[in-house]
């Protein structure tokens, strides 16, 4: 995903950037599956660097030499000209004290720190050297980080090349110690070796100061507050490539810790960090200072954060005061002991829109504290999510007391009067899982997606995925607790949305605004409430399975049937098959199925000849309002106005055939269902076998036109595979004359 970034070219540094900021444009430009369009489908590099880099000042020879040098560049210029310094050598901090200082005086701050200040610019190429104070978590101090910036700072590395960081990513991003290694051997430039009682152990940067990155590491740096890698204050940061990794904070941001100010990171990676708070890999909040809010604006754009850990926001926090717009990013493999494995938006004041993300494969452990739900995606504030893939996320509840919510994306607010808007587009979310390791009784909901409040606004729009989610191995896509409701924005296209309505949600419509947008399929719907645990702890069907209809312009689910003793069969490679014999359980798990097979229509088999009308009924389990069976379009029975008589016992004199149909209504009178029945040795509709249907048969086998003249009748073909071997033969006729001749039965061959 992220674009290799190297040093190339002819270009100068000008030119570059503006060519990097175009190519972002066009390259941000992703698509659904969550890839992006590389614009050099070669080489997928950026050009960010010139080699055109002259320096002023070459930092070499010993530690004290070095600081002498840097001294010398930090005092060229104090009115804002560019001073350009190449590090020639690793510049390791004397460790003649245990402040481990680089310097002090000019270019230094109090506590030792590299320091660029007011009014100095300084450009630095790391050219794969190492810049590293040495000190460690037990050594930290008060100003002990590596560089404070002030004025500007801009940090190349003219040997960095992202191609290799993205190699050792996507071979080893499931493997974390494995993956660690590998970057450890990398050689590039680096700071590290910082750690600070305060905030920002690798580099800190000042209200007002400017920090810009292109390529490098910051690693192995500690903050005992916020900010082991990276922390800003007010400030303006532009990370366009590099790698932030292997940092520690004891509260927020293990990578990156952003207040307030102007954030750009493009082309990054935020890989091994951990935070005992929020954001593993990244955290961003505003402050409110002297009545005024100060937000953070953030742009981030083809970056991946993977394998941090954190208590909250694994892989990127965004906890108040924040505006952001997230495109053609990753948030992977990250973990958290609390919430939010991969991304947070945690306050009414985080405004984001989310584009061509994919969050997958973080895992959040509900130990104790915290928001129950969101091992992929806590929602809070104003979000707009286009092309979004949430996907193989791990919700695990280790209390005995907490139930679990919404494994792949939780939505919740602490504020139930104030209104909230979330917006999902082309949105795939599936294979996320809540489970239970302590109390598997307690319910978890929503393997897919729980929203807690009523008062949060859920808008879908088109193309938005949710199946194929479990919490406590029972399908849950969305779950949706009484009163909630989803917002339907626009025509939903070819939209496939799970729901798992809670217990007392009643018969009520869930949707707000289907037809209104244009939609005019509630099958895009489908209900997760028919399988339960048993007594003995196993999954079963319980008879609750539901279909979507329409009620007042508004999707609700009703009742459909189930039987004891029919089956629903479909025609597959000229054989016949069974749901049953195929794990398929009717308007649980069998979606797919009936789009690929007969015709889209629903048959019910397992019939045999001469049923009456009332024993094909009695064998139907419907708890909904009223069932129809038809023949030739001629209603046969109906379960309100019933005219059925003698005749309907005697299947001898009326039985049910094939070609008839059986239709469910609810109560309002909308037809839900409409189902076709096969009578195995029935070709001619009349419920019974006889010389007439033999003869048919036989017609049929001499001539296969003739069978393939039914491709629209399923129904019908279907009742002609007496011995299903994957094609009519002459042996089917001779048995059903042999059952017409009473020699044989039906039954054996259901």
């Amino acid at each position: 995903m992220i674009k290799n970034i190297k040093r190339a070219g002819i270009f100068t540094l000008t030119l570059a950037i503006f060519s990097l900021a175009l190519i972002s444009i066009l390259c941000g430009i992703g698509v659904f599956e969550g890839k992006t369009k590389n614009c050099d489908s070669t080489t997928n590099n950026v050009v960010i660097n010139d080699t055109e880099f002259v320096p002023d000042i070459t930092l070499s020879g010993t530690a004290a030499e070095m600081a002498t040098k840097w001294a010398e560049a930090v005092a060229l210029h104090n009115d804002g000209t560019e001073v350009k310094v190449l590090l020639g050598a690793n510049w390791t901090a004397p460790n003649t004290d245990i402040a481990r200082p680089f310097g002090t005086g000019t270019g230094f701050s109090s506590a030792g720190a590299i320091y660029i200040p007011q009014g100095v610019n300084i450009k630095l190429d790391l050219a794969g050297k190492t810049i590293n104070r040495g000190l460690s978590k037990d050594t930290a101090l008060i100003g002990g980080e590596v560089i404070n910036v002030d004025g500007t700072l801009t940090i190349i590395d003219s040997v960095y090349d992202s191609s290799i960081i993205q190699d050792i990513y996507d071979n080893n991003k499931q493997l974390k110690d494995m993956l660690n290694s590998k970057i450890d051997l990398i050689s590039i430039g680096k700071i590290s070796g910082g750690a600070t009682l305060n905030a920002g152990g690798g580099i800190f940067v000042n209200e007002n100061a400017t920090f810009n990155m292109y390529g490098g590491m910051v690693s192995e740096n500690f903050a005992k507050t916020r900010g082991a890698g990276i922390s800003s204050y007010k400030s303006t940061c532009n990370l366009n490539g590099g790698i932030v990794y292997n940092n520690f904070s004891n509260v927020d941001g293990g990578g990156i810790y952003a207040i307030a100010g102007t954030f750009n990171m493009t082309n990054f990676y935020l890989i091994s960090n951990q935070s005992g708070g929020f954001g593993g890999g990244i955290s961003m909040k505003g402050v409110s200072e002297g009545g005024e809010d100060f937000f953070v604006e953030a742009n981030i754009q083809n970056c991946i954060s993977t394998n941090n850990h954190s208590l909250y926001g694994g892989g990127i926090s965004c906890q108040t005061l924040v505006n952001i717009n997230l495109e053609n990013t990753e948030a992977s493999y990250n973990y958290t002991y609390g919430n939010s494995g991969g991304l947070l938006f945690w306050d009414y004041s985080v405004s984001a829109i989310v584009k061509n993300v994919k969050v997958y494969n973080n895992t959040s452990a509900m130990f104790s504290f915290g928001v129950n739900g969101g091992a992929g995606i806590i929602c809070k504030g104003e979000i707009e999510f286009d092309g979004l893939e949430v996907v193989d996320n791990r919700l695990i509840n280790y209390t005995d007391y907490k139930t679990m919510r919404g494994a792949g994306i939780y939505i919740t607010t602490e504020n139930k009067t104030k209104p909230m808007n979330i917006t999902f587009k082309n949105t795939l979310v599936s294979r996320n899982v809540v489970e239970s390791e302590i109390d598997h009784s307690l319910e978890s909901l929503g393997g897919g997606m729980a929203i807690f409040e009523n008062v949060i606004n859920v808008n879908f729009g088109e193309n938005v995925q949710i199946f194929d989610n479990e919490a406590q191995c029972i399908s849950s896509d969305l779950r949706l607790e009484i009163g909630q409701k989803i917002n339907i924005i626009e025509n939903l296209g070819k939209s496939r949305i799970g729901v798992k309505l809670a217990n007392n949600y009643g018969d009520n419509t869930f949707t707000t605004g289907f037809i209104a947008s244009g939609n005019n399929n509630q099958n895009c719907f489908f209900s997760n409430n028919g399988l339960e645990y048993n007594s003995n702890g196993v999954i079963v069907p319980n008879g609750k399975a539901e279909v979507a209809t329409i009620s007042n312009g508004e999707v609700v689910f009703e009742k459909t049937i189930s039987s004891d003793v029919y089956d629903f069969i479909y025609l597959e490679n000229g054989k016949r098959f069974s749901y049953s014999e195929s794990g398929l359980i009717h308007a649980v798990n069998d979606y797919d199925k009936s789009l690929s097979v007969n015709n889209n229509m629903l048959i019910l088999g397992n019939i045999l000849p001469n049923t009456s009308v009332n024993e094909f009924i009695g064998n139907i389990k419907f708890s909904g309002a009223c069932l129809k069976l038809l023949h030739n379009d001629i209603v046969i029975y109906d379960s309100i106005n019933k005219n059925d008589g003698n005749l309907f016992n005697n299947g001898e004199e009326l039985a049910v055939g094939t070609g008839w149909k059986l239709q469910t209504y609810s109560s309002s009178g909308n037809l839900i269902e409409e189902f076709y029945l096969s009578v195995l040795g029935d070709l001619t509709g009349d419920g019974k076998v006889n010389s007439a249907d033999v003869n048919f048969l036989r017609q049929m086998v001499a001539n296969k036109s003739i069978y393939n003249s039914f491709n629209d009748k399923t129904y019908i073909q279907l009742a002609t595979l007496i011995m299903n071997k994957g094609s009519l033969t002459s042996n089917d006729a001779d048995i059903l004359w042999s059952v017409v001749c009473g020699t044989n039965k039906m039954e054996y061959y259901i």
